[in-house]
């Protein structure tokens, strides 16, 4: 075979060191390691900007997976997640993803709709596809035990949950039972007695559900929540616009709704207005989660919920479970909750 038709060799480590003017242990902290790194943040910043000149002018290019393989780290974060539909989900997988860019990770999301789905994601950071993940789906509720089992076997996890306690993992926690109490106390105060309740979909959920906390506040007023009102749709919204329509069809409608997500609400506005009702004066809603459209609706929604919702703690967490491998800490993270009272109420 003729010189010409011999395939070129690819750039090395070695070749950028000599280009550069540097050792090939040189080159790998700057490629390899995070500005965060004791080794690496001793290298220059002219040395760096030389390295990765030469880097440019040669063509090398990093073989991640051998990197990642020497490195036992892939720089890669699971977000196990149920949905990605609505705002609050946005917003945090937004959020979670720009705090682990700053320390030079990625996001990764997978849908986890089922246990079994949620133990295959687990496992996939445990076979070392991932350095480690964020938990916020409601297949988690009842799995203390699953995720106790990865954890011992050195998975690094935070959980988004109000039923789970950390245990080897640390969890992140809405507070949300006194916001859901003064919605329901804002209600009656208003003479509603009877309401109207847009709940998640049927899956097996833990006891202090926002439908739980409703009817256990009803009944503090010596009020009951019916089943014929209570209906699907706090997860998708053409469903909720449905169910209002079917509650509002009744013979005796509610003169309120409370809804267990923000999106729900919205649409059970939508599905009232639909009908002719006039939010307020014929229909009360109130959602939950006081995402950002809540002040963009017509008339602006009523809603429980983080005042200013933060939650950049909750990759930094994970992020020191990196940097503290086999810490026996277990932390606890509490997001206060609001009921913020608007016109739709």
């Amino acid at each position: 075979m003729s010189h010409s038709t011999q395939r070129r060799k690819s750039p090395t480590i070695a070749d950028v060191a000599r280009s550069a003017g540097v050792s090939p242990a040189t080159v790998s902290y700057v490629l390899g390691g995070r500005r965060g790194d004791r080794a690496a943040s001793r290298i220059s910043e002219a040395t760096r900007d030389r390295v990765l000149a030469s880097v440019e002018a040669i063509g090398y290019r990093v073989n991640e997976p051998a990197r990642n393989l020497r490195r036992n780290r892939t720089d890669r974060v699971l977000l196990l997640m149920d949905r990605l539909s609505s705002p609050y989900e946005q917003h945090l997988a937004s959020v979670i993803e720009d705090v682990l860019a700053e320390s030079g990770r990625t996001l990764s999301i997978v849908v986890c709709t089922t246990t079994e789905r949620l133990d295959n994601a687990l496992g996939m950071v445990r076979a070392g596809l991932a350095d480690g993940a964020v938990v916020q789906c409601r297949t988690i509720a009842g799995q203390q035990h699953l995720l106790e089992a990865y954890a011992a076997h050195g998975v690094p996890m935070v959980t988004i949950s109000n039923s789970i306690v950390p245990n080897g993992f640390d969890v992140f926690v809405n507070d949300e039972a006194q916001a859901i109490e003064a919605a329901i106390d804002h209600l009656i105060e208003r003479g509603h007695t009877s309401i109207g309740f847009i709940a998640h979909d049927a899956a097996p959920a833990p006891p202090e559900t926002r439908l739980t906390l409703t009817r256990r506040r009803l009944a503090y007023h010596g009020l009951s929540l019916d089943d014929s009102l209570v209906w699907p749709g706090a997860r998708k919204r053409t469903e909720a616009f449905a169910s209002t329509r079917a509650m509002l069809s009744l013979p005796a409608p509610p003169s309120a709704l409370f809804s267990a997500s923000d999106t729900g609400a919205i649409s059970a506005i939508w599905g009232a207005l639909s009908l002719g009702y006039r939010v307020p004066d014929d229909l009360a809603v109130v959602g939950c989660g006081n995402i950002d459209e809540c002040l963009v609706t017509v008339p602006p929604l009523s809603s429980a919920g983080p005042v200013d919702p933060d939650f950049a703690p909750i990759a930094r967490l994970l992020i020191d479970r990196f940097d503290t491998p086999g810490s026996a800490e277990n932390r606890r993270l509490v997001l206060p909750w609001e009921f913020l009272p608007r016109h739709s109420s």
